[in-house]
């Protein structure tokens, strides 16, 4: 409810906003394989490992779905087969996204760090010169870290713009003049699927 509220979703007409939802998409005897930030701690109080013995432990984020009810008479052409269609591009869509967050998050703690790492150079002075080397070292690192990140995000927003605005965009627009030339129901449903 409150994610809603705080997207686009909420300029949405009433009727709209009544039958839209977000849920995750994981079976029930599945759940507790997933975890929600920060992984717990363990009676040991050490940070629970990221894969576990048995299972890898994964992130919900990857199975957050929107999900929006359809109303009769609606659900004759929009059925249930083309809604599990429509949730797998959101799926897909939605990591994409979720990828491009990540990247610019990389982005931000390695500049923290290499702030970090300069701090960390001039207060060892000129006394240190294997810590200057280091130094050096880790930069170098970064800045190729960096431009493979940057080679990642161009990749990443080329494809979330293709897919935006060639496919999904250009079969929209088929659709509704397909649905301007439909004569009967039955040829909405065809051009719908």
């Amino acid at each position: 409810e409150g994610s809603l509220r705080t997207t686009n979703a909420r300029y949405l007409p009433n009727y709209v906003l009544r039958n839209l939802g977000v849920r995750l998409m994981i079976d029930e005897k599945d759940s507790d394989r997933y975890w929600m930030g920060q992984p717990s701690k363990t009676k040991s109080d050490e940070m629970t490992p990221w894969v576990d013995n048995e299972a890898s432990i994964q992130d919900p984020w990857d199975y957050v779905c929107i999900d929006y009810q359809i109303n009769s008479p609606l659900d004759a052409v929009v059925h249930d087969s083309a809604m599990s269609t429509y949730h797998h591009v959101f799926l897909f869509l939605f990591r994409l996204k979720r990828v491009e967050w990540m990247l610019n998050n990389s982005w931000r703690q390695s500049t923290a760090l290499n702030h970090s790492i300069l701090v960390e150079t001039k207060a060892g002075g000129a006394d240190a010169p294997a810590i200057s080397e280091a130094a050096e070292h880790s930069s170098y690192l970064l800045r190729r870290i960096s431009s493979t990140r940057q080679t990642m995000l161009h990749f990443i927003s080329n494809l979330q713009n293709y897919l935006m605005f060639e496919v999904l965009e250009g079969g929209w627009e088929g659709l509704e003049r397909s649905i301007k030339k439909a004569k009967s129901l039955n040829d909405v449903i065809l051009a719908h699927n």
